[in-house]
């Protein structure tokens, strides 16, 4: 019996021991992209919100843990480009995550001024967009 536990704790210690150096600030997170996430949240000013597609599967990522952006726009439902704009506007969209072969795609690489890839999601088959300029403000140019 003894020796079972002794084998246990060892293999324990050698666990926690591999996974370490996975546990940095760079690589925490629920996809081991906390930093990533953590540079698009902080692009979202006050009112301004996530909007992503079906394509996503972990939106618990685009909250902002400060309360500061607005709710967070599904594009779901989405059918056409117009809509997808339309959704982005009235959600004042300023992060967008949009699967590869999405109308969300197809609406940002139609209007591909107006975005910049941040990056690919770790996780699944979609990318990280962020909006540059948002209705209003081209409005005000």
């Amino acid at each position: 019996m003894v020796a079972a536990d002794v084998a246990l704790a060892g293999l324990a210690a050698v666990g926690v021991a591999r996974a370490l150096p996975g546990l940095d600030a760079g690589a925490s997170g629920v996809d081991g992209h906390e930093a990533q996430w953590a540079s698009v949240r902080a692009k979202i000013a006050p009112g301004e919100a996530f909007a992503y597609d079906a394509s996503f599967s972990l939106p618990g990522q685009l909250a902002c843990s400060d309360g500061r952006g607005g709710p967070v726009v599904f594009l779901g439902g989405a059918r056409s480009e117009d809509d997808v704009d339309r959704a982005l506007a009235l959600g004042r969209a300023r992060v967008v995550v949009a699967g590869d072969a999405s109308v969300t795609a197809r609406a940002i690489r139609r209007s591909r001024d107006r975005f910049t890839l941040s990056f690919r999601c770790p996780l699944d088959a979609c990318n990280v967009y962020v909006v540059r300029d948002l209705p209003e403000e081209r409005a005000s140019r």
